[in-house]
């Protein structure tokens, strides 16, 4: 049990313990209803993982980009064993593969924000995979980052723009993996974003969740993989959460592609300068596909100050933009 001061941890961490335990014995039986899991090696899939009560019945599937960084790969493998799973497949996609992965995406969701693209891209194959294989139910840990503060940017909010937006996020939160699976035909089960998931984050201290101190999101969800025995996954820094590895994959194909020219083309298909080379890239291959931008916002109190488009609560879905004291904050 960890001792308030100690890594992880500020606040009354007893108090926390509570709420975790809450949060685990909460979620583990819907958890266990499903035959098959995505595992990124990130702190929510392997949270979900670890709840399962029959982990040698599961099969998790794990999108190995080859061509990016390989981390989220190496820490899916050493959950994968130290859970006991029954199955673990990694899946190689090629670098055309995935480019198809992203076209879809963009059709689909008509949005150039870099870190959903490149996210959802990875969410996309191992949905599809698992929908061929004929998986009953597919668990993932959609919903987690938003209830249970995820991101390292709202380690700068104070606890009241925090509960501000876990509130937000308990009734509008983005669940890829469910939009995906509804698309693709399977279904997903989301415990972190579930009613009783929900309750919890309504009621635990923000610092049993954030650790300012240290520079350590989700807390909570460490600490029980810390408990479970995976300390390689539970204390790892935030390289693990942001999507880096993705992210890497989608420049390391758009670095082959894109040019002054295109970004000025970008600029001026889209209305307005493109905040990064990611995101001229993600315009150019929605004009390359004839997708007209969605329109600018009329309302002058929800236009995005970076593309013009309506923004819901803080977040614009279209560049990704998060409003952070009044600034935009891209997770690139």
């Amino acid at each position: 049990m960890k001792k308030e001061g100690e890594q992880g941890i500020n606040g009354d961490w007893s108090q926390c313990i509570f709420y975790q335990y809450m949060l685990v014995t909460s979620t583990r039986q819907l958890a266990s209803i499903c035959d098959c899991a995505l595992l990124t090696g990130d702190i929510n899939t392997s949270f979900v993982t670890s709840l399962h009560l029959r982990p040698k019945e599961l099969r998790a599937y794990t999108v190995d980009l080859g061509f990016s960084g390989r981390s989220h790969t190496k820490y899916a493998r050493y959950v994968a064993k130290e859970v006991g799973l029954g199955d673990h497949r990694i899946l190689t996609p090629s670098r055309e593969e995935f480019l198809e992965a992203v076209d879809w995406l963009l059709e689909e969701l008509r949005v150039i924000d870099p870190l959903e693209i490149a996210t959802d891209a990875v969410y996309y194959i191992a949905v599809k995979a698992a929908a061929e294989d004929g998986c009953r139910c597919l668990l993932t840990g959609d919903g987690g980052k938003d209830l249970f503060l995820g991101y390292q940017f709202m380690l700068k909010l104070s606890d009241e723009e925090l509960r501000a937006w876990i509130r937000r996020a308990s009734t509008s939160a983005w669940l890829p993996t469910v939009w995906l699976g509804s698309k693709l035909g399977v279904v997903v089960v989301t415990p972190l974003y579930s009613e009783a998931a929900k309750e919890v984050a309504l009621q635990v201290p923000i610092h049993c969740l954030l650790d300012r101190k240290n520079g350590f999101e989700e807390v909570l969800l460490r600490s029980h993989l810390e408990a479970f025995g995976l300390e390689r996954i539970a204390w790892r820094k935030n390289s693990i959460n942001s999507g880096k590895d993705f992210l890497d994959a989608l420049k390391n194909i758009a670095k082959d592609i894109i040019s002054d020219e295109i970004i000025e083309e970008a600029a001026l298909i889209q209305g307005f300068k493109p905040p990064t080379p990611l995101h001229a890239f993600l315009a150019y291959r929605l004009s390359e596909l004839g997708i007209e931008p969605p329109p600018k916002c009329n309302d002058d109190n929800m236009r995005c100050p970076i593309c013009g488009r309506c923004i819901t609560g803080d977040h614009c879905r279209y560049c990704g933009a998060y409003l952070v004291k009044g600034k935009p904050h891209f997770i690139v």
